[in-house]
């Protein structure tokens, strides 16, 4: 818990800042499941992006929750 505002920050800079995620793009999230990665996942489609989640099929419906359109399951 005490990590979650550098993680937060983290995502924020690279969906926000670095990548300029707007409305209608297509994103691309690999290692969706991990701290960093879902909150990206979260912050983009509170953009309006479609997002592509890229994780173990383990994460997938926690994914779906936060907005992924689709989910790919690697290392299964």
């Amino acid at each position: 818990a005490a990590s979650l505002p550098l993680v937060g920050l983290a995502a924020r800079q690279a969906a926000v800042e670095l990548a300029a995620i707007k409305a209608g793009q297509t994103v691309l999230v690999i290692g969706a499941g991990g701290a960093v990665g879902s909150l990206v996942v979260q912050l983009a489609t509170d953009a309006g992006a479609t997002v592509t989640a890229v994780d173990t099929s383990d994460h997938a419906e926690r994914l779906r929750s936060y907005g992924a359109a689709n989910v790919v399951g690697s290392l299964d």
